[in-house]
Protein backbone atom coordinates (compact mmCIF):
# COMPACT_ATOMS: atom_id res chain seq x y z
CA UNK A 1 0.00 0.00 0.00
CA UNK A 2 1.27 3.46 -0.90
CA UNK A 3 1.71 6.16 1.73
CA UNK A 4 0.35 9.66 1.16
CA UNK A 5 3.64 11.03 -0.25
CA UNK A 6 3.88 8.16 -2.71
CA UNK A 7 0.28 8.68 -3.77
CA UNK A 8 0.96 12.38 -4.37
CA UNK A 9 4.15 11.60 -6.30
CA UNK A 10 2.24 9.16 -8.46
CA UNK A 11 -0.56 11.68 -9.06
CA UNK A 12 2.03 14.31 -10.05
CA UNK A 13 3.65 11.83 -12.44
CA UNK A 14 0.28 11.08 -14.01
CA UNK A 15 -0.41 14.79 -14.51
CA UNK A 16 2.99 15.33 -16.15
CA UNK A 17 2.54 12.31 -18.43
CA UNK A 18 -0.97 13.42 -19.36
CA UNK A 19 0.27 16.92 -20.23
CA UNK A 20 2.90 15.35 -22.46
CA UNK A 21 0.25 13.23 -24.21
CA UNK A 22 -1.89 16.31 -24.79
CA UNK A 23 1.08 18.13 -26.33
CA UNK A 24 1.86 15.20 -28.63
CA UNK A 25 -1.74 14.87 -29.79
CA UNK A 26 -2.01 18.65 -30.28
CA UNK A 27 1.10 18.63 -32.45
CA UNK A 28 -0.06 15.62 -34.46
CA UNK A 29 -3.50 17.13 -34.98
CA UNK A 30 -1.90 20.36 -36.23
CA UNK A 31 0.33 18.35 -38.61
CA UNK A 32 -2.68 16.53 -40.01
CA UNK A 33 -4.57 19.80 -40.46
CA UNK A 34 -1.62 21.45 -42.23
CA UNK A 35 -1.37 18.48 -44.57
CA UNK A 36 -5.06 18.75 -45.40
CA UNK A 37 -6.12 15.50 -43.75
CA UNK A 38 -9.38 15.12 -41.88
CA UNK A 39 -8.89 15.82 -38.18
CA UNK A 40 -12.26 14.87 -36.67
CA UNK A 41 -10.94 11.72 -34.99
CA UNK A 42 -7.73 13.43 -33.91
CA UNK A 43 -9.75 16.32 -32.47
CA UNK A 44 -11.94 13.89 -30.56
CA UNK A 45 -8.86 12.15 -29.19
CA UNK A 46 -7.39 15.51 -28.21
CA UNK A 47 -10.53 16.48 -26.30
CA UNK A 48 -10.50 13.12 -24.50
CA UNK A 49 -6.84 13.63 -23.57
CA UNK A 50 -7.61 17.11 -22.25
CA UNK A 51 -10.55 15.75 -20.26
CA UNK A 52 -8.34 13.03 -18.77
CA UNK A 53 -5.77 15.66 -17.82
CA UNK A 54 -8.43 17.72 -16.03
CA UNK A 55 -9.55 14.62 -14.12
CA UNK A 56 -5.98 13.83 -13.09
CA UNK A 57 -5.41 17.41 -11.96
CA UNK A 58 -8.64 17.28 -9.95
CA UNK A 59 -7.57 13.98 -8.37
CA UNK A 60 -4.24 15.53 -7.38
CA UNK A 61 -6.07 18.48 -5.81
CA UNK A 62 -8.20 16.09 -3.76
CA UNK A 63 -5.07 14.36 -2.50
CA UNK A 64 -3.51 17.71 -1.59
CA UNK A 65 -6.68 18.89 0.13
CA UNK A 66 -6.89 15.76 2.24
CA UNK A 67 -3.23 16.09 3.16
CA UNK A 68 -3.83 19.62 4.43
CA UNK A 69 -6.76 18.44 6.55
CA UNK A 70 -4.69 15.86 8.41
Amino acid sequence: MLNRNEVLREANRHVVESRQRVAVVEARTAELARAGHPIEEASTLLEECRHTLRLMERHREIILSRSRQE
